[in-house]
């Protein structure tokens, strides 16, 4: 039984090794087979490498010139965002401010205009106050008065 502990003791044992060269500093945690479990290096040419399963940083973070290739943040406080593509499933929001929209397909439930151009319309129902039309193409009008200017 002893032996046994003792044997799993080896196994699981940890080593730190710490080591100073000629401008680099670097302390790593060892398993006693030699394989890394983590370490923290500081290289002459400038650089500082933190390996490890879990980094863990407390406190305020400032990261100069940050350069971050894909996270997964559970909730993002952002005041301003720059960015040239957003992909989004759903974008929820007061407004949306631009200078030009492009939709390829989209569903509405209020909108209001100021001016629009649209190419063609397809509505279920419209209530339209006052209508110019070049050429007006119907199969049935009804109403109270039709009159005409010419």
């Amino acid at each position: 039984l002893e032996t046994s502990r003792a044997t799993m003791a080896a196994v699981n044992a940890i080593q730190t090794q710490v080591s100073t060269l000629a401008g680099s500093w670097s302390v790593r945690n060892l398993t006693s087979a030699g394989t890394v479990l983590s370490q923290l290096n500081l290289n002459k040419d400038g650089t500082v490498k933190i390996d490890g399963k879990l980094v863990q940083i407390t406190g305020t973070t400032y990261i100069q010139d940050g350069v971050i290739a894909s996270g997964k943040i559970a909730s993002l406080d952002a005041g301003k965002i720059t960015s040239g593509i957003i992909s989004a499933a759903r974008i929820g929001a007061e407004a949306i401010t631009a200078d030009k929209l492009k939709v390829d397909q989209a569903f509405f439930t209020k909108f209001m205009a100021t001016d629009a151009y649209l190419k063609q319309l397809f509505a279920k129902s419209a209530f339209i106050t006052q209508v110019q039309s070049v050429t007006l193409s119907a199969n049935k009008i009804s109403g109270g008065i039709l009159s005409a200017i010419n």
